[in-house]
């Protein structure tokens, strides 16, 4: 892959692939999973992040294990001229992982958490007053491994 193209090919592929499964591979681990040398991948590397195609690296946290017992997909219905403002507003609070703008009835998803069916139903109530809201529980989150061919 050139610094100047988009054009991924197998080994660009093949490393997005075993960064999805683990982003904690160490070069020499990512190096062998692939079979280039070390430096090779860092090459790799430094072009996917230069593009924005690689962004980040997270951890995966239990969000159980620290409390929050509930966690729910809440949708939002508002005027699309509010949008993005009321995405930056609602990242702010702490129940909200994550804000997604979405097509249809419904303007914005959240992922939220709670420590109580009582902290959620308050967060949800607080929503209202912005709009129509629909909630979902979510019982159980499942990842797929990124496969690119």
């Amino acid at each position: 892959m050139s610094d100047d193209s988009l054009n991924l090919d197998s080994y660009d592929l093949a490393i997005l692939s075993a960064l999805s499964v683990s982003a904690r591979l160490t070069s020499v681990e990512l190096a062998n999973a692939v079979f280039l040398s070390r430096t090779a991948v860092g090459r790799r590397l430094d072009t996917l992040r230069k593009h924005g195609i690689l962004m980040g690296s997270g951890a995966t946290i239990c969000y159980e294990k620290l409390g929050f017992a509930v966690r729910a997909l809440v949708e939002i219905s508002i005027r699309s001229h509010l949008v993005d403002r009321t995405v930056n507003n609602l990242l702010a609070r702490p129940e909200v992982l994550e804000a997604t703008v979405v097509s249809g009835k419904q303007s914005i998803v959240l992922n939220v958490i709670a420590r109580s069916m009582e902290q959620l139903h308050r967060f949800v109530h607080d929503l209202q007053e912005l709009g129509d809201t629909e909630t979902r529980l979510v019982f159980s989150t499942h990842k797929s491994k990124l496969s690119l061919k």
